[in-house]
Order: structure tokens, then sequence, then C-alpha cells
């Protein structure tokens, strides 16, 4: 994989860490920098944990291989991944309600930390799909932290000055990139 791909799966995916820390953010009376870097830390890494575990999961030789037939399999699930996780982020979109802005002193790491392990998910199957696509785990993997740690910042400011209301336009533009990323390896490794 080429680097700008793995840069966009990346943002795709950290789009939805992004829209649950532009909520915490709206909730907040004031940003503690301690916490934010706890916070921003502790996303990253465990989402991080969770793409790199999806990559070797792929690279296992029941996956990957050197026989054709198991290279098109492994390119056809990770544009199903791919397109999934987009069309995944449009429903979200979708279904996303209103929420009620009480502000409030702050998060106890035990929330975030399970806030960071539900979103983890998407990491784990877009993983599984950089891997399948041969992607190198030390770069995609070093790329998703820093963009992870990023999102979380960007999104607990812009939240705490914005307010939540934007996260379905987060949502939609996370799957228009990972609908864009599906039709790149499609037309890139299958045609």
């Amino acid at each position: 994989m080429k680097i700008w791909e793995i840069l966009l799966i990346s943002i795709g995916i950290t789009i939805d860490v992004f829209a649950v820390t532009v909520c915490w953010g709206a909730m907040l009376q004031k940003v503690d920098r301690v916490w934010l870097a706890k916070t921003s830390c502790l996303v990253a890494l465990w989402e991080s944990a969770a793409l790199l575990a999806g990559q070797l999961l792929a690279v296992l030789p029941l996956w990957h291989g050197k026989s054709e037939s198991i290279s098109r399999l492994g390119r056809g699930l990770s544009i199903f991944l791919l397109v999934g996780l987009g069309l995944y982020m449009f429903f979200k979109a979708h279904r996303a309600k209103p929420l009620q802005e009480t502000r409030i002193s702050g998060y106890a790491m035990k929330y975030v930390f399970l806030a960071a392990l539900a979103m983890s998910v998407d990491a784990y199957l877009a993983g599984m799909g950089m891997g399948l696509l041969g992607a190198l785990p030390v770069y995609s993997t070093l790329c998703f932290f820093i963009i992870t740690i990023l999102s979380v910042i960007v999104g607990i400011y812009c939240g705490y000055w914005i307010g939540c209301e934007q996260r379905k336009g987060a949502y939609c533009v996370g799957g228009i990139l990972l609908l864009l990323s599906g039709a790149e390896v499609f037309l890139v490794h299958v045609l």
C-alpha cells in the first residue's frame, strides 16, 4: 500500500473518534490539558493496538499466501471491509440523534477507556483490510497513531468551541473517505 492510501484509510477511520470527541468537548466546562493529553494517548494507543491486531491477523498463513486465489480473496475481503465501514459511517450519521449539551467538569478515564474500546472495532477491521493489502504494520500503525491523537485533540476543541451539531457531517466525510478507499483498492488492485 502507498502512504496516501494508508493516510486516507486512517483519516476515514479516525473520523469516528473525531465525532465522539466532539461530543465530549461540547460537554466540558473547561478543557484540562493534562486530561486531554492522557485521553488522546489512551485512545490513540488502544485504536492503534486494534489496528495492529487486525493487521497481524491478516498476515497469518491462513489468510495471506503466495497463491493468486488467496490474494484475490484478500483483496476482495479488503474491499468488502472498507466499503462496509464506509456504509456503516453513513448509517451512524443517519441515526445520530441530537444531544443535550450539559457542561460537566470532565470524564473519568474509565469512561474514556470504555469508549476507546467501543471505537476500536472499526480500527480492527480496517487493520485486517490493510494487512490483506500488504501494508507495513509499522508505518500504518504509526500513521494511524498520529492521526488518532490529532483527531482527539481537534475533536475536543471543536466540540468545546462550536458544540456537537457537526458530528453527522463528520460521519459522512468518514464514510466518503472509506468508500473512496474501497473504490481505489478495487481499481488499483483488482482491475
